[in-house]
């Protein structure tokens, strides 16, 4: 079943709102709804999410279908401080209140909009042109191909039997009561506690408030 791509593109713009981030440009958006074409296809042998044409075209991937979407009164183009401009698509709040698509989809959706919405869009443009397959063996101006695209890996969860489990842990319950084993406090030097603030300045990461926005690229051309 192929997807509308407005419904598709509305869906990744409602999750964008929901991770504290602006609605995306339409580079960012085509690069997005790339991403999920691809993961929907390994998912589902090789069918895709909607009818789209990709080809490596200009910065590509890109689909003239989309050319639709861009180009409706919904669309606008914007003017930023540095002279660049970027074409988004508005949406109304009621609109992205709403889900077009079914629940897999979303979900599907969800982790790449978390992942890219807020990183700089040249990190994104370099995934795609570089870290996805259809794009490693592309040519300018010519369809990509998606028939080189790996499944996804199957996950095969342990077998566990929850009579030996507890066997083992009584076991070793006895061993440890046998042999007196006691557990006791680490004792630190003052002198190394000194140093603590120092590894904590390198390794803990940075505390975000509650609801912070994300930052997000204007270079959306």
């Amino acid at each position: 079943m192929a997807f509308p791509t407005r419904s598709l593109a509305k869906e990744i713009c409602r999750l964008a709102i929901e991770q504290g981030a602006d609605t995306p440009g339409a580079t960012r958006l085509v690069k997005l709804l790339y991403l999920t074409d691809l993961e929907w296809r390994k998912k589902h042998k090789g069918q895709p999410l909607s009818d789209w044409n990709w080809q490596f075209w200009h910065f590509g991937p890109y689909a003239f279908e989309f050319k639709e979407l861009f180009h409706s009164q919904e669309a606008e183009l914007v003017e930023f401080r540095s002279g660049k401009t970027g074409r988004f698509v508005n949406f109304t709040a009621d609109e992205l209140r709403q889900r077009e698509v079914p629940d897999e989809v979303s979900r599907l959706m969800k982790p790449i909009v978390e992942r890219w919405i807020g990183v700089d869009v040249n990190l994104l443009l370099d995934y795609v042109y570089f870290e996805t397959e259809p794009m490693e063996q592309a040519k300018r101006g010519e369809a990509l191909d998606f028939s080189t695209l790996s499944p996804p890996p199957v996950r095969v969860s342990p077998t566990i039997d929850n009579a030996k489990l507890r066997a083992v842990r009584s076991a070793i319950a006895n061993r440890v009561r046998e042999m007196g084993i006691t557990r006791k406090n680490a004792e630190i030097s003052l002198s190394l506690l000194g140093g603590e603030e120092f590894w904590k300045e390198d390794f803990e990461p940075p505390v975000l408030k509650e609801h912070s926005p994300l930052q997000q690229s204007v270079d959306e051309t």
